[in-house]
């Protein structure tokens, strides 16, 4: 009896997944015209398999989104406050090699910026403050060579 009350949720909260109906007017997402406030959750197609988990707040993305590969490995991660891009987001290749990190603060790039091919040998350094590039950048070869170095102010 209990798995068929378990079985029953599950499809439920199953349907109420795959039914949000959440539109986008002016930037922000409303679901049946209110402001919409929760996590949505997008699927490949024709599967099962996980694409995008996304999080809102007044019709605004806020908090952690991340996206998957169709085979559900990690491929990026994102974070949002009031719509705008913070923190540091992160992107995965296939074989779960991070490959680049990128920072930001209020919608601006912020922080550092790192590239990094399959191998693992990192490609670009770059640095930001409020959406201006400063510091030293470099970029190297897939064999780790310096190519280049820039110093901004």
């Amino acid at each position: 009896m209990k798995k068929i009350f378990f079985s029953l949720g599950f499809f439920l909260l199953a349907i109420s997944l795959f039914s949000q109906d959440l539109q986008v007017i002016d930037g922000k997402v409303y679901n049946e015209n209110q402001l919409y406030s929760g996590e949505k959750i997008s699927y490949y197609d024709n599967s099962t398999n996980i694409r995008e988990v996304k999080h809102y707040l007044d019709g605004l993305e806020d908090g952690k989104s991340t996206i998957y590969y169709e085979d559900g490995q990690l491929k990026e991660e994102r974070y949002w406050k009031d719509g705008k891009k913070v923190g540091i987001w992160i992107n995965w290749n296939k074989a779960g090699n991070k490959v680049a990190e990128a920072g930001y603060q209020a919608n601006k790039k912020h922080g550092n910026w790192n590239i990094w091919n399959d191998k693992g040998l990192k490609l670009f350094e770059m640095h930001y403050k409020e959406g201006i590039k400063i510091g030293i950048w470099r970029q190297w070869d897939d064999n780790g060579k310096l190519l280049m170095e820039k110093k901004f102010d």
